[in-house]
């Protein structure tokens, strides 16, 4: 009986001290975030890398509160679609190796990519990456290696200003007023629980619609009300207009529109 106390105590000793050397959490099982706060927002890159014969898109990078995504797609060599995606051939098992950094600072290891299979190839994603603080400029993401591929593929992602950082408008009456190269947001209230969204148009040639993002009133209760904003940066001078519907869906009738008058200088 002691010898069996014994060995269920050294176990459990193993087992904690496991636990503790593992742990690199904030109180609560958190992670631990920068003091200054972090950068929400997904940035569409969609440019290609061509090393040695083999060519990689880096598509997109999800900023998001708790964690850093990014996102690259590749056709290996006569690539078929798997029979069973969720069991692919051993041979298709190509990871891709990864690195990133933040304003050209200390490179941080983002490990072997997660790996889903479509019918043009395979997307690499890494996911839950530290969140990146406010204030930076620059993401450099580099991939060091796909499968027996040696790399580097590396890529320079500019962050560009934040919703923090730029005028907001929520009022259809006022004018917005800004010139060639400036960024603004249009700010509009919604309950995309209840399927309902707002959706934009504008002018290509006077407007870049930089990014589209949702933040709940309350970021502690999923699925409350919040703000949609839409991100524009101003292309030409000249007077334009944006206008936004609210409905149900794509299709569904619309609850609500208004349209924003601009004046580039």
């Amino acid at each position: 009986m002691k010898r069996l106390i014994v060995l269920c105590m050294v176990i459990l000793t193993v087992i904690l001290l496991g636990v503790t050397s593992g742990c690199q959490l904030g109180g609560g099982g958190a992670p631990v975030l920068p003091a200054e706060g972090v950068i929400e927002k997904t940035i569409q890159v969609n440019e290609s890398k061509t090393v040695n014969g083999i060519t990689i898109t880096l598509e997109r990078v999800e900023l998001a509160p708790f964690a850093a995504m990014f996102y690259a797609f590749n056709t290996p060599p006569n690539y078929e679609l798997p029979q069973d995606p969720k069991s692919p051939p051993p041979q298709l098992m190509i990871r891709a190796e990864a690195e990133y950094s933040l304003n050209g600072g200390p490179v941080k290891k983002a490990g072997p990519s997660g790996i889903r299979f479509y019918d043009e190839g395979m997307m690499h994603i890494w996911k839950n990456l530290d969140p990146v603080p406010k204030g930076t400029k620059e993401l450099t993401f580099i991939i060091t290696k796909l499968g027996d591929w040696e790399g580097p593929w590396e890529f320079h992602v500019a962050i560009g200003l934040t919703i923090d950082e730029i005028d907001i408008y929520t009022d259809a009456e006022e004018t917005i007023s800004t010139r060639v190269g400036e960024e603004f947001a249009i700010a509009l209230h919604a309950n995309p629980r209840l399927g309902t969204n707002w959706y934009e148009t504008h002018d290509d040639n006077m407007l870049a619609l930089v990014e589209s993002t949702y933040k709940p009133d309350d970021e502690t209760r999923p699925g409350v009300s919040g703000t949609q904003y839409f991100h524009f940066k101003a292309l030409n001078t000249g007077r334009t207009k944006i206008a936004v519907i609210y409905k149900h869906g794509t299709t569904g009738p619309v609850r609500e529109e208004k349209v924003f008058n601009v004046d580039i200088k």
